[in-house]
């Protein structure tokens, strides 16, 4: 490995070729450095720090030793093994026990379903030091790779399946599948959030509950029994006029049968047998589209510390509350007026109160509102405002003047 290079101790400095390479840690070390790493894009994902374009969507892509061959600036050709830690159409980001110059052509190679190679050309976009001998690089694809192959490999055994614990997630998923089991499955797996699911046996049944707007999502498994395809549950669905999001659980992966139930109007794809860690992602992805990711923070009263006001404040929160059950009241039954009047309360009073975040979002809800005159097409800030309802607290003072 004379070619590849580590950097100096300080940032920016001069750079010393690797003359056999950093040592190598363990597999379980490298494992539990990637799981750190996920977990802390996923929180900044949550906290609206990293938003990715759809086409930009990471997805995770544990694979060990992966084939990279990279071409030196100053000549020659350096072959290593490194860690995958997440792909995209147009990229994928790997771990590796040394330094690689931004610029660097190379080609990475990656394994098809049945094992055979498919190798791709790409660039190193950057090189980031994490920890130790441990670096994370960034490879742009020459050509932009087929999104079916993302499906396809998807929630394979060899992906990490340390569970992840999920954000705050919130919202109401409709999940339809005939067997009693995989409704059970998939509600031990939202353990901690939350979510509502909303479990159905029967596309008479899912179809109602997205009409009536109990769901916000749809989750659908592709072979429903009896002869029942999930593509034409899918298809209804969105005749009928439902626009949020549509995951399909399956374990076909069949690239024709997965473009099948994207052209009814799938959004995403989870194969089955899925992981928790699959689940979080799409969870994640699908929620955003929807509005229904809360921060976890509790949203406080700027006023918290003004003498004899906490019973106010408590008070307040309580009257959010019934705004809240009448908002969402207002959305089931489609009711533009009454959710709007509701909103403009909130933005009337909010800041009032000191609690100012809420008040924004109460402004951006009935802009969207005014905007789109439809209570769907402004489902999302509606969602994100009623979620924001349920941070408020009252930050209490104590005798000596401390928070607590």
């Amino acid at each position: 490995m004379a070619d590849l290079t580590k950097p100096d101790s300080k940032a920016g400095g001069a750079t010393t070729p690797a003359a056999n390479g950093p040592p190598k840690p363990g597999e379980a070390n490298i494992q539990s450095l990637l799981d750190r790493l996920d977990r802390v894009s996923v929180a900044a994902e949550a906290a609206g720090k990293a938003r990715l374009k759809p086409r930009e969507r990471r997805y995770a892509y544990r694979r060990s030793n992966l084939g990279v061959a990279v071409e030196h600036p100053g000549g020659g050709v350096a072959r290593f093994r490194a860690h995958a830690r997440n792909i995209s159409c147009g990229g994928i980001g790997l771990l590796y026990h040394g330094f690689l110059y931004a610029r660097s052509s190379c080609n990475v190679t990656l394994r098809k379903r049945d094992n055979t190679p498919h190798m791709l050309a790409a660039t190193v976009i950057y090189c980031r030091h994490v920890e130790g001998p441990f670096h994370l690089i960034g490879l742009r694809f020459a050509e932009r790779l087929d999104p079916l192959f993302l499906e396809a490999h998807r929630g394979e055994a060899n992906e990490t399946d340390e569970l992840v614990d999920l954000p705050n997630l919130r919202g109401r998923i409709v999940h339809l599948d005939d067997s009693p089991m995989d409704h059970k499955l998939l509600e031990y797996n939202l353990r901690g959030s939350g979510i509502r699911l909303i479990p159905v046996t029967t596309p008479a049944e899912a179809l109602a509950a997205l009409k009536d707007g109990r769901g916000e999502i749809l989750f659908c498994d592709l072979n429903l029994g009896r002869g029942i395809d999930g593509a034409t549950v899918i298809r209804d669905a969105r005749k009928q006029g439902f626009t949020g999001p549509i995951v399909v659980i399956t374990a076909e992966n069949g690239g024709a049968r997965l473009a099948e139930v994207k052209a009814a109007g799938a959004d995403r794809t989870l194969p089955k047998p899925y992981e928790r860690r699959a689940l979080l992602q799409v969870l994640m992805a699908v929620h955003q589209q929807v509005g229904a990711v809360a921060s976890s923070d509790v949203v406080y009263s700027s006023l918290s510390d003004q003498p004899g006001i906490t019973d106010l404040l408590v008070a307040y929160i309580e009257e959010v509350q019934r705004i809240v059950k009448d908002v969402e009241a207002g959305m089931v039954a489609d009711d533009f007026s009454a959710v709007r009047e509701l909103c403009l309360n909130i933005k009337g009073s909010a800041v009032g109160y000191g609690f100012t975040p809420l008040g924004q979002a109460a402004e951006a809800t009935v802009k969207a509102l005014d905007a789109t005159m439809s209570i769907e097409e402004a489902r999302a800030q509606l969602r994100t405002l009623t979620l924001l309802c349920g941070s408020l607290a009252v930050r209490r003072v104590g005798p000596e003047g401390e928070a607590r």
